[in-house]
């Protein structure tokens, strides 16, 4: 019975000491993020980019580049982008994720 007491407080005391495998994996997850980040970024010469994902009330957000050619700095959580015609297909698709639901028909006037 004794063994059993300390193998017990033994195994009691190590688990406080290894990392906790949603912490491991919460890490393994944001270095992949990460990774692909760099490889869209690097296939997209842009001066710049920033991720952002979502994860339940998280944000995480990975800069990439410049803000503009040349100037060195690195975008973050601030920094402002020109969309240009990128901006139609968020607008499309919010639309289309409102459809979805029910909130607005496809035939609707956008005026009213």
């Amino acid at each position: 019975m004794k063994h059993g007491r300390v193998a017990l407080l033994l195994l009691s005391v190590l688990s406080t000491l290894l990392p906790d495998p949603a912490i491991a994996q919460d890490a393994a997850s944001k270095q992949a993020v990460n990774m692909s980040g760099n490889i869209m970024f690097n296939n997209s010469h842009a001066p710049g980019m920033i991720l952002a994902v979502v994860r339940g009330d998280e944000v995480y957000l990975y800069g990439y580049g410049e803000t503009a050619r040349g100037n060195g700095k690195e975008p973050d959580g601030r920094s402002i982008f020109r969309l240009a015609s990128i901006s139609k297909v968020f607008t499309a698709q919010l639309y289309a994720d409102m459809a979805a639901e029910g909130k607005v028909g496809l035939m609707d006037r956008l005026d009213s």
